[in-house]
């Protein structure tokens, strides 16, 4: 019997998961830690590569100010699949849900579980709570757009019928003479 060998599986490149930057506060550390280490690449002038140089220097360097920054301020983008409206704070309550559900399993204290326990509760209903807020206002939002879509179609068809009054009366004055 013969094996077949399966080939050689390709790697997907990581990604960064730049939905964070939605949120303003990440969005502000990342654009401030970019802007100090540009700052620090064209402060120190050894660092700096002169024109004689090839651009793939400099390209290499910026790469990876960029590469690092996204790393230490976005993160890689994980395998699930988020939904678009859950916003960022739900998403830490439910983080913190998850460490929290973390600290019961490891604990073996029965004291500590219950703590561990009242606190994740509280945790479970406040995401509960923050879901269904967020899923709501998503909704609201959709509705809104939808609405707004609808009266700007209206307003395109009330056109469309006011052109066509009017060069059916254009037509009638012409037949008349």
């Amino acid at each position: 019997m013969k094996l077949r060998s399966t080939g050689r599986k390709t790697l997907v490149p990581t990604r960064y998961d730049i939905e964070k930057l939605q949120d303003h506060k990440v969005k502000n550390a990342f654009i401030l830690q970019l802007k100090n280490k540009f700052q620090a690449l064209t402060d120190n002038p050894d660092i700096v590569p002169s024109e004689t140089t090839e651009v793939n220097t400099k390209w290499d360097q910026i790469r990876t100010i960029y590469e690092t920054t996204s790393q230490d301020c976005l993160g890689f983008k994980q395998g699930k699949k988020m939904k678009k409206w859950i916003t960022p704070g739900t998403w830490k309550v439910i983080e913190e849900r998850r460490h929290m559900n973390k600290k019961i399993l490891d604990t073996k204290s029965e004291r500590l579980q219950e703590r561990h326990k009242a606190a994740y509760r509280v945790l479970d209903k406040n995401v509960k709570r923050m879901a269904r807020a967020d899923k709501r206002a998503y909704m609201e939002d959709l509705a809104k757009q939808a609405e707004e879509a609808a009266e700007k179609v209206r307003d395109s068809r009330r056109d469309q019928l006011k052109r066509v009054v009017y060069y059916s009366t254009l037509r009638t004055w012409n037949v008349d003479r």
